[in-house]
C-alpha cells in the first residue's frame, strides 16, 4: 500500500472531527497549537480535492466529535475558544450541493463531553447515535448514551444506556456483528489495554460487556475500525506511555453463534473437525522494504469448537530477513511462549489445553539487512493470509500459515 499527497488542508490541524457523506468528507473545526478553529472544510471523494471553506460553527471548537446521519451533520461536546466544556449538540441540514443550511440545537447531552468516543448505527431510515466516555472538564466519565434519529427528524434525546468499566477518555469505538467495541483509552490514572464488546439488542439496549482479545499494548488517541470481510477490527497508531506508536494491530472480532432453524422434517446436521478455525499472517510494511527497515508480522488465530491440546504455532521467517529476537511477542493467551527462534523459524508451544472458540494474536519483527527489496503481491496471498482452515485432530497439532499459500515476501 501507498499513500499519496492529493491536496492540502487550509491550516495545519489537530483535535479536529471529521465526518462524511457519500460523495463528500467534512473536516470540522480543530487546532493549529496556536489559534482554535470553527471552520468547516469540505472535500470531494469524486478527485480527492481539498477543501472548501463552507460554513463556520456556532464555537470555535477541539476535541468534538461528529457524525451523520440521513440528511444532517451533527457535531456533538467538545472544548469551546474559552475552555469551557460543552454538552451542546448542533446539527446542520445538507443541501443537494453538500454544503450545509444554518445550525439548529438538538437536546444537549446530560452532561458536558470532550475526548468521548461516537459512532451510529442505522437500520432502516433510524440512525441510533452511541457516545462513551470522554472527560467532562474535570473528570472522566463511564457513561454510554443513546439517540436517535428516525428518518430526517433531529435527534429527540438521550438516555443512559450502559457504562463502560472505567470512567475513560481518549479510547475508540466501533460497531462490528451487530456489536458495539470498546478498546483502549485512558483517564488521569490509567491508561488501558483491554477490548471488549457488547451486543446492540434493539435501540438503544445494550447486552452485557464480554472480553475481546487485549491489545499487546495499553494504547490511547488510536484510530480504530472494522472490516465485514474478512472479520476483523484494526486499530491504528495511538500513544502508549506518551509515546506516539505507528503499530498496526487486528484481531476478529466476537461472531455470534448461530441459531439452525427448524426444518419440519429432519435433516443432517456436519458434524465440527477438531481444529484451528482460522489462522492469518499479515506484515506491516506490506510493499517496500529499504535497508536495516524493519518488518512487522502478526498472527492472529482461534480455536474451533473443541480444546486443543499441545498447539504449536510455527512462522517461518523469509530468507533474506533477520528476527530481531526480542521482539518476539504472545498476546492474551499467558500460557504460550517461543520454544524456539533458530533457522529462520518461530516456534510457539501453548502449555495445557486451548479452549474452544479461545483467540490469541502473536507477533515479531525482522529486519531487512540487504539491498533495498520489494514485498510482492499475488492476489490474496499478497499478506500471507490464511484465509479459513478446518484441521483434522492430531495428537500435536502444528499450524504453519507459512506453509499455506507461501508468498515469497521479500524478492530482491
Amino acid at each position: 500500500m501507498s499513500l499519496s499527497v492529493t491536496s492540502t488542508l487550509p491550516a495545519t490541524l489537530s483535535l479536529h472531527a471529521v465526518a462524511q457523506t457519500d460523495k463528500f468528507f467534512y473536516v470540522i473545526g480543530g487546532w493549529d497549537e496556536k489559534n482554535r478553529f470553527g471552520q468547516i472544510w469540505r472535500g470531494k471523494f469524486a478527485n480527492w480535492s481539498c477543501c472548501e471553506e463552507i460554513r463556520n460553527l456556532p464555537r470555535k471548537l477541539v476535541l468534538h466529535n461528529a457524525a451523520v446521519a440521513a440528511n444532517k451533520l451533527y457535531v456533538i461536546g467538545g472544548v469551546d475558544e474559552n475552555n469551557q466544556t460543552l454538552n451542546h449538540v448542533y446539527y446542520s441540514t445538507f443541501d443537494a450541493n453538500g454544503s450545509l443550511g444554518e445550525w439548529s440545537e438538538a437536546p444537549a447531552l446530560k452532561s458536558p463531553r470532550a475526548r468521548h468516543a461516537i459512532v451510529t448505527y442505522t437500520q432502516g431510515s433510524e440512525t441510533q447515535f452511541y457516545i462513551s466516555g470522554g472527560y467532562d472538564g474535570s473528570t472522566a466519565r463511564g457513561e454510554v448514551y443513546c439517540g436517535v434519529a428516525s428518518g430526517n427528524n433531529p435527534i429527540q434525546g438521550w438516555r443512559t444506556v450502559q457504562h463502560l468499566r472505567e470512567p475513560m477518555y481518549y479510547h475508540q469505538m466501533i460497531i462490528h456483528n451487530n456489536r458495539l467495541v470498546i478498546s483502549g483509552g485512558r483517564n488521569d490514572e490509567t491508561a488501558f489495554s483491554a477490548v471488549y464488546s457488547a451486543e446492540i439488542a434493539d435501540t438503544c439496549k445494550l447486552g452485557d460487556w464480554e472480553d475481546e482479545p487485549k491489545l499487546p499494548l495499553s494504547i490511547s488517541r488510536h484510530a480504530a475500525l472494522a472490516l465485514p470481510t474478512p472479520n476483523l477490527s484494526y486499530v491504528i497508531g495511538g500513544i502508549h506511555s506518551d509515546i506516539s506508536q505507528s503499530q498496526v494491530y487486528y484481531a476478529a472480532v466476537h461472531t455470534p453463534t448461530p441459531t439452525p432453524d427448524v426444518t419440519p422434517t429432519a435433516t443432517s446436521i456436519p458434524t465440527p473437525t477438531p481444529g484451528l478455525a482460522y489462522l492469518r499472517l499479515i506484515n506491516q510494511p506490506d510493499d517496500t522494504l529499504g535497508t536495516d527497515e524493519e518488518v512487522t508480522y502478526f498472527i492472529v488465530y482461534k480455536n474451533g469448537p473443541f480444546p486443543l491440546e499441545n498447539v504449536q504455532i510455527v512462522s517461518d521467517i523469509p530468507a533474506e530477513l533477520g528476527l530481531i529476537t526480542d521482539t518476539v511477542h504472545a498476546a492474551v493467551h499467558e500460557s504460550i511462549v517461543p520454544v524456539s527462534t533458530s533457522n529462520q523459524r518461530i516456534v510457539w508451544t501453548i502449555a495445557g489445553s486451548l479452549a474452544p472458540e479461545f483467540q490469541g494474536a502473536l507477533s515479531y519483527r525482522a529486519k531487512n539487512a540487504s539491498a533495498p527489496s520489494i514485498i510482492t503481491h499475488t492476489g490474496v496471498q499478497a499478506k500471507w493470509w490464511y484465509e479459513r482452515q478446518m484441521d483434522s485432530m492430531t495428537s500435536n497439532p502444528v499450524f504453519n500459515p507459512s506453509q499455506k499459500y507461501y508468498l515469497p515476501l521479500v524478492e530482491r
